[in-house]
């Protein structure tokens, strides 16, 4: 077994004993009754390294309490410092025994101010002072660390820099913050765990914080503690305090053998009607007993039980929560529920089935009843984050994302087409009507935006194409132009924007901003926009060849053991094959190769199409990917959307 390292403070390893012959009893490691002392390795226990500065050695002693006879708990012996100071000393810290799990973090060392005498915490606001590591280096130098941590082979787990309170001697209120926004990138880039302990204080800093000061009282200690322990005893696949250990996923995926044809094609697992039909069943018929969640977290504010999907946006793969990961009890109600409505109507129009058409109903008539005010700024518009049954929170805090206000009235417009019922036609209304009072004068919208105070969150986002295609429905509902302005503007954008420079990112609500992200999902979109208004003369269908061309450059790969068949990646900051993606990119493909001519876009297409039905599991689950944790409803629902297509073609 490999040995996981924890980062938190400086922890001096001890060289891996060998196995005995026979199981030892296990027991507590002995010694270390000081923090930065070292302890004897008890036989049988995993390993665990916890690399950090003084706030890790505030709660190291009360993690080995809580582990003990679960883990032998190392730590580095010493303050861990800035950065600087772990390039130089990683390998010493690591030793040469084998870890099961490292805890690590950097942060607080990094962000002080010195002096130009090289006094230690100066005041931020002298001309002389200097940060000990700036952001940019800090960034370059947390990304060799954990390129250097990866080799261990250790399950690492990054400690999110606890915050500065303001007043704080040599530090600056909000930096914890800035430096923790660089870590996340990092640690989403490498595919690190993270504890976020930033979250996790936050809330309650008077009560757990010193005055003035970035170290805790003692119970402070102690709720850092308990949650550390907790990341430690969830990678080791341990049951954690009190609770229970996430279900072994691996175990619950299962990979069909292939089919193929004389020609060595790839055939479809089952076929497309089959694989539609199943996916349906599962949503459609019984979920709840398939849902394992306590039942109170399905009840709304009325007492009424809503299906898991409104509040739920991934489970695991047995129906049951996660126990600890940052966004088990969220939801995405503008984005997913949208693909979910539209998934319904589908099915419903392909089927027959009244019951699809009824869940799309609820659905709309839920987000209604639970978006903005209407004398808000943003008003009458769907949040795009629910977190614990409340709007907002997560990544959005306090805010929505107006783009997927737009993709949530599109569906609206779908819905109205197929009941005829008027207020989903006005719902669709009032969130064109906001959009466009608050459209900015680039044709843009913020990407992240507080929907009372209009306080921009995050501001870029490539994804305008939604409002677009909303303001061009609704003027050609009403027969009038009231929108074309609107529309001609965001277009402008678009076509002197991201359709030239590529810069399609700003889309994902668990992802935070990053210039060196790139998604797909509303280029896709654009793509198809583009072949439905081509002329042959506006060179729309040069764009959208052009465009198809960077996403297969930027996300495209082979399927190894499935072949000729492709996948799209999510995005770089997710950069993982999913079904979902993958039949979005190869239903545009169906219409590319339409638009051109070219039969080889279709055979491409159909392959991957071929591909995804394999992720449809004997209990009828659709996985998101083959090597992915996580079930989620979108990437259910979204695989039988786009499947729709295929069997419509």
């Amino acid at each position: 077994m490999t040995a996981a390292v924890a980062f938190g403070g400086f922890v001096q390893a001890q060289d891996a004993k060998a196995p005995a012959k026979k199981p030892a009893k296990k027991q507590a490691p002995k010694g270390g009754t000081g923090v930065l002392t070292p302890i004897q390795d008890a036989n049988g226990l995993p390993r665990v390294l916890l690399i950090g500065d003084s706030i890790s050695m505030g709660y190291t002693l009360d993690v080995r309490k809580l582990l003990s006879g679960k883990a032998n708990l190392h730590r580095i012996l010493t303050n861990g410092g800035p950065t600087s100071n772990g390039l130089a000393n990683l390998d010493e810290w690591l030793g040469k025994g084998k870890w099961d799990v490292v805890h690590f973090n950097w942060g607080l060392h990094d962000l002080k101010y010195m002096g130009s005498d090289s006094k230690n915490l100066a005041d931020p606001n002298a001309p002389t002072s200097r940060q000990q590591i700036p952001p940019d280096q800090y960034e370059k130098n947390l990304r060799e660390l954990v390129g250097r941590l990866r080799k261990t082979g250790a399950r690492l787990i990054w400690a999110a820099t606890t915050p500065v309170p303001a007043g704080a001697q040599g530090r600056v209120h909000g930096d914890a913050a800035r430096y923790n926004a660089i870590a996340l990138k990092i640690m989403t880039d490498n595919g690190v765990a993270v504890d976020d302990l930033y979250a996790l204080v936050l809330p309650r800093l008077s009560q757990l914080q010193q005055p003035k000061n970035v170290h805790f009282n003692a119970k402070g200690y102690q709720v850092l503690a308990r949650q550390v322990a907790d990341s430690i005893l969830e990678a080791l696949g341990k049951p954690k305090l009190g609770g229970a250990a996430p279900a072994d996923w691996r175990s619950m995926i299962t990979v069909a053998e292939t089919k193929r044809d004389a020609q060595g094609n790839l055939l479809p697992l089952q076929s497309y009607d089959e694989t539609i039909r199943r996916g349906m069943a599962f949503i459609l018929k019984d979920h709840l007993k398939w849902f394992k969640g306590p039942p109170a977290t399905l009840l709304d504010e009325k007492g009424q039980t809503q299906m898991p999907w409104v509040y739920y946006s991934n489970l695991q793969h047995n129906g049951l929560p996660f126990p600890s990961s940052v966004d088990r009890f969220v939801s995405y109600p503008a984005f997913h529920h949208a693909l979910a409505i539209r998934t319904f109507i589908g099915y419903w129009r392909y089927s027959g089935d009244a019951r699809a058409l009824e869940e799309a109903v609820k659905l709309a008539d839920w987000n209604i009843a639970h978006s903005t005010p209407d004398d808000w700024a943003y008003g009458n518009l769907p949040y795009s984050t629910f977190q614990e049954k409340k709007p907002g929170g997560f990544r959005d805090k306090t805010g929505l994302m107006p783009d997927k206000a737009a993709i949530m009235a599109l569906a609206y417009l779908q819905l109205h087409e197929a009941t005829r019922e008027a207020r989903f036609l006005r719902g669709a209304e009032a969130v064109g009507h906001t959009l466009r009072r608050r459209q900015r004068p680039d044709g843009t919208w913020p990407f992240r935006v507080d929907p009372k105070t209009e306080k921009v969150i995050e501001e870029y986002s490539s994804s305008v194409i939604y409002a677009v295609m909303l303001f061009e429905s609704l003027d050609k509902l009403n027969g009038n132009g009231h929108y074309r302005a609107n529309r001609d503007l965001a277009w402008k954008w678009l076509l002197n924007g991201p359709i030239k420079t590529k810069d399609f990112r700003g889309f994902y609500e668990d992802i935070p901003d990053r210039q060196s992200n790139r998604t797909n999902y509303d280029c896709l979109d654009t793509i198809r926009y583009l072949l439905a208004n081509r002329t042959d003369t506006n060179g729309y269908l040069q764009m959208a060849k052009q465009l198809n061309a960077w996403v297969e450059k930027v996300f495209l790969d082979k399927i190894k053991g499935f072949d000729p068949a492709e996948g799209i990646r999510e995005q770089l900051a997710c950069n993982v094959v999913m079904g979902i993606h993958s039949l979005n990119w190869a239903s545009m493909l169906l219409e590319l190769s339409r638009a051109t001519g070219d039969d080889k876009m279709r055979q491409r297409a159909t392959q991957t199409a071929n591909y995804i039905t394999y992720y449809l599991q004997p209990d009828n689950r659709i996985l998101v990917g083959f090597t992915y944790p996580q079930w989620w409803y979108s990437c259910h629902m979204g695989v039988i959307l786009y499947l729709l297509d295929f069997v419509k073609n």
